[in-house]
């Protein structure tokens, strides 16, 4: 109805054996079942633990850009 065609998630490449196993699931989730993981966003400011990013019909390529260059880790989308 609203024409959406994709979405996107994208991760700390260590996270990716978790998600093909279990999907994406929101941090307090993972918290909760104790399934280890890395975070993006440490702050998160929005405090919406219940939820996870996606990104529709494109990658929010600002932020993932941002979260690449600050870091030294690989990332997957």
């Amino acid at each position: 109805q609203r024409g959406i065609e994709s979405l996107f998630h994208f991760t700390n490449i260590k996270n990716l054996d978790s998600i093909l196993t279990r999907g994406i699931l929101p941090s307090d989730i993972l918290d909760d079942y104790e399934i280890p993981y890395e975070y993006n966003d440490e702050k998160r400011l929005d405090g919406r633990l219940d939820t996870s990013c996606i990104s529709i019909s494109f990658p929010n390529y600002k932020m993932f850009y941002r979260y690449r260059m600050n870091s030294n880790e690989r990332y997957c989308v």
